[in-house]
């Protein structure tokens, strides 16, 4: 992970999703252990995740020479495909991220957000219009210092689920807002020694 101060007091950090390659470029290993296979060096072919005992999941990569990529998620009859981009982090490793768009209606007055769902503006904050089979919703700010702030919470009351971040960009194609994910929290020191982080308020204490 990344970190660096903010503010007096405040921290934040920003964990990598990163893919590291065999010497002979045939084998992936992500941070959670498991491996890929069916390429032939990070651009050429189709990484497909190895199985797991136990597990009915899977997922496979293509990493294009531009940047750009796909991931794809298999588990049974269902299947779901996110965008990528990429880049070099170190010798042999490489660092990834999830890219979304959102629209906005010619009126300026709906926005769509990642998932599709309808948002509506106030003071600044774009916030789903809630459904009642929905068990969560999201509110996105979008901030001068280009992060967007994505905020999920319960349906049925205005407790936090979690926040999310990412880096946006309007594109040339009107109406419409490129965002890529960035995996980012913000801990703030305490009096008394701890390390709160602001986004889910877990107190961390030095061991």
């Amino acid at each position: 992970m990344f970190w660096e101060k903010k503010w007096d007091n405040t921290y934040m950090y920003e964990s990598c999703k990163i893919f590291k390659i065999s010497e002979d470029g045939k084998t992936l290993t992500s941070i959670y252990g498991n491996t890929y296979e069916g390429g032939d060096g990070i651009t050429n072919g189709t990484w497909v995740m190895n199985s797991v005992e136990g597990e009915t999941y899977r997922y496979e990569y293509v990493f294009n020479s531009d940047g750009t990529g796909t991931e794809t998620y298999y588990n049974g009859d269902f299947v779901i495909t996110f965008n990528l981009v990429w880049k070099d982090f170190e010798k042999n490793a490489f660092e990834y991220a999830y890219v979304y768009s959102i629209k906005f209606s010619e009126d300026g007055k709906t926005m769509y957000d990642i998932w599709g769902g309808a948002c509506e503006e106030s003071d600044g904050v774009w916030t789903n219009i809630r459904q009642d089979d929905w068990n969560y919703y999201y509110s996105y700010e979008f901030m001068d210092d280009g992060l967007c702030k994505a905020v999920c919470y319960f349906n049925d009351s205005e407790k936090v689920c979690t926040n999310l971040y990412y880096v946006w960009k309007d594109l040339e194609s009107a109406g419409e807002r490129e965002m890529i994910k960035v995996d980012l929290a913000y801990l703030e020191l305490q009096n008394d020694g701890t390390l709160k982080n602001l986004d889910n308020s877990v107190v961390l204490k030095k061991v």
